[in-house]
């Protein structure tokens, strides 16, 4: 790992949250298909069954969030611990 990537992480130049561009068109297009899915399936739905499904979905979103939460604080610590590492006397020589 070279050192002008770890100088443009330490200095905010590359920001983790960014996402890479060329996975886009097909994460939008999953959406899409999800959507239309959804749709279909929600207009099938009684309303009360409808609310249920709603319901079930916000669970979903939810733990989802708690998931994409504890990624980033393991992210977050593992990069805590790369960088006290790389900065350690030993490693720098000194």
């Amino acid at each position: 790992m070279g050192r002008e990537f770890i100088n443009d992480l330490y200095y905010g130049r590359i920001a983790p949250w960014e996402r890479r561009r060329g996975r886009r068109a097909a994460v939008l297009e999953l959406d899409n298909q999800i959507a239309c899915k959804r749709e279909d399936f929600a207009e099938r739905l009684s309303k009360e069954d409808l609310v249920r499904f709603e319901n079930l979905e916000d669970l979903y979103l939810t733990r989802q969030e708690y998931e994409k939460l504890e990624s980033f604080r393991q992210g977050l610590q593992i990069g805590a611990r790369f960088m006290e590492e790389i900065s350690s006397d030993d490693i720098l020589g000194v």
